[in-house]
């Protein structure tokens, strides 16, 4: 696997990080520093969305592939943590004509507070470990907040000088298409019903669900 390959699948992994316009989001920070070989990145958006519509579709595992179009398929797992949803995704990432299938196990969970919490399961992936969490808060009526902080360490280790700032370039386009996506999921009246209903569905409810339709990114689940 080349370096270049192993930083976007790595980040194809937090666009949970076809793009319509993002000038009414703002992407307030981004920051990414390294330690060793793990890789820590914060940032915030601004979202022109609901914020119980955002925290929502972030939990919904049958809305992957929407906000990340390199998302081929998502299978429910088992998992011995009732409020988990385990998840086993695999995402293509493509250059020209030559495009290469990864996969990575991570489950999800909402706290008590409301924050998403993504953890990346040690395995045979492009990333050796990792977490996200999504803190969601309302700004005002229609428009949110998210904070993203995230520790990332990539299955390759990447060069130290240049890592950072090729991770920091990735994930900036990255974010700018997740933004987008959510706001359209949000206004889409169909989806916003369905994931207002998921909000009060349990774990395995959840999983039932991603088990009875067979997610896949060619349409809604």
């Amino acid at each position: 696997m080349n370096r270049r390959g192993t930083i976007a699948t790595t980040l194809c992994a937090l666009a949970m990080l076809a793009a319509s316009s993002t000038t009414a989001s703002e992407i307030d920070n981004l920051i990414v520093a390294r330690s060793g070989d793990a890789y820590t990145i914060d940032t915030a958006v601004l979202l022109p969305a609901d914020a119980d519509h955002v925290r929502a579709i972030l939990a919904s595992p049958d809305l992957l592939p929407e906000l990340n179009g390199r998302i081929q398929s998502v299978q429910a797992l088992a998992s011995t943590e009732p409020r988990e949803t385990r998840l086993r995704i695999v995402s293509r990432r493509c250059v020209m004509i030559f495009c290469r299938d990864y996969g990575w196990v991570q489950a999800v969970r909402v706290d008590d507070a409301g924050d998403v919490r993504v953890r990346f399961e040690p395995g045979p992936s492009s990333v050796r470990e990792g977490e996200i969490l999504y803190r969601v808060d309302p700004v005002s009526p229609g428009r949110a907040r998210v904070e993203v902080s995230a520790r990332i360490v990539p299955s390759v280790a990447l060069p130290p000088l240049i890592g950072p700032a090729l991770m920091r370039s990735t994930l900036a386009d990255d974010m700018a298409v997740w933004s987008a996506n959510i706001v359209r999921l949000s206004r889409d009246a169909m989806v916003r019903d369905r994931v207002l209903v998921a909000r009060s569905a349990s774990p395995v409810e959840r999983r039932e669900t991603v088990e009875a339709v067979g997610c896949t990114g060619v349409s809604f689940c």
